[in-house]
Protein backbone atom coordinates (compact mmCIF):
# COMPACT_ATOMS: atom_id res chain seq x y z
CA UNK A 1 0.00 0.00 0.00
CA UNK A 2 2.58 2.83 0.62
CA UNK A 3 5.17 1.58 -2.05
CA UNK A 4 1.69 2.50 -4.73
CA UNK A 5 1.28 5.90 -2.78
CA UNK A 6 5.25 6.38 -2.87
CA UNK A 7 5.37 5.54 -6.79
CA UNK A 8 2.13 7.95 -6.94
CA UNK A 9 3.98 10.77 -5.42
CA UNK A 10 7.12 9.96 -7.30
CA UNK A 11 5.23 9.85 -10.59
CA UNK A 12 3.93 13.83 -9.64
CA UNK A 13 7.15 15.34 -9.03
CA UNK A 14 8.37 13.87 -12.07
CA UNK A 15 5.48 14.55 -14.52
CA UNK A 16 5.50 18.72 -13.01
CA UNK A 17 9.87 18.83 -13.32
CA UNK A 18 8.97 17.46 -17.12
CA UNK A 19 6.34 20.17 -17.45
CA UNK A 20 8.77 22.95 -16.95
CA UNK A 21 12.48 23.14 -17.23
CA UNK A 22 12.63 25.84 -14.74
CA UNK A 23 9.99 24.56 -11.86
CA UNK A 24 11.68 23.97 -8.29
CA UNK A 25 9.24 21.90 -6.11
CA UNK A 26 9.99 22.47 -2.04
CA UNK A 27 8.81 19.78 0.49
CA UNK A 28 7.65 20.90 4.05
CA UNK A 29 7.73 17.89 5.86
CA UNK A 30 5.36 18.02 8.93
CA UNK A 31 7.13 16.19 11.81
CA UNK A 32 4.85 14.58 14.23
CA UNK A 33 1.80 16.13 12.88
CA UNK A 34 -1.10 14.24 14.19
CA UNK A 35 -2.70 13.08 10.96
CA UNK A 36 -3.14 9.48 9.53
CA UNK A 37 -0.58 8.86 6.64
CA UNK A 38 2.26 11.08 6.39
CA UNK A 39 4.60 9.89 3.32
CA UNK A 40 7.31 12.78 3.86
CA UNK A 41 6.99 13.56 7.80
CA UNK A 42 10.68 14.14 8.07
CA UNK A 43 13.59 16.04 6.10
CA UNK A 44 15.16 13.05 5.75
CA UNK A 45 11.78 11.39 3.78
CA UNK A 46 12.04 14.61 1.64
CA UNK A 47 16.27 13.70 0.63
CA UNK A 48 15.37 10.63 -0.11
CA UNK A 49 12.35 11.43 -2.70
CA UNK A 50 14.27 14.09 -4.20
CA UNK A 51 17.04 11.46 -4.67
CA UNK A 52 15.06 9.37 -6.45
CA UNK A 53 13.68 12.35 -8.71
CA UNK A 54 15.33 11.29 -12.06
CA UNK A 55 13.77 14.45 -13.64
CA UNK A 56 16.02 16.96 -11.96
CA UNK A 57 17.39 16.13 -8.61
CA UNK A 58 18.71 19.53 -8.03
CA UNK A 59 15.15 21.19 -8.14
CA UNK A 60 14.07 18.95 -5.58
CA UNK A 61 14.24 20.45 -2.26
CA UNK A 62 13.46 20.43 1.60
CA UNK A 63 12.35 23.52 3.25
CA UNK A 64 13.21 22.88 6.89
CA UNK A 65 10.03 24.69 9.35
CA UNK A 66 12.54 25.21 12.58
CA UNK A 67 9.37 26.43 14.73
CA UNK A 68 7.48 23.15 13.80
CA UNK A 69 10.29 21.22 14.66
CA UNK A 70 10.78 22.64 17.84
CA UNK A 71 7.59 22.14 18.72
CA UNK A 72 7.99 18.74 18.18
CA UNK A 73 10.76 18.45 20.04
CA UNK A 74 13.29 18.25 17.45
CA UNK A 75 16.45 20.46 17.12
CA UNK A 76 16.35 21.68 13.33
CA UNK A 77 20.12 22.19 13.37
CA UNK A 78 20.83 18.79 13.07
CA UNK A 79 18.42 18.41 10.36
CA UNK A 80 20.16 21.31 8.20
CA UNK A 81 23.65 19.82 8.81
CA UNK A 82 22.37 16.81 7.24
CA UNK A 83 20.93 18.61 4.46
CA UNK A 84 24.20 20.74 3.92
CA UNK A 85 26.43 17.50 3.84
CA UNK A 86 23.92 15.32 1.56
CA UNK A 87 23.56 18.11 -0.99
CA UNK A 88 27.48 18.84 -0.91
Amino acid sequence: MHARAYDQLLGAVNQMLDYDADIEIWIEPKPKEPTDQAYVPMIGHAIVLASYASSGLKRVKGLIQTARAQLAGLDPSEWSKWFEVWSG
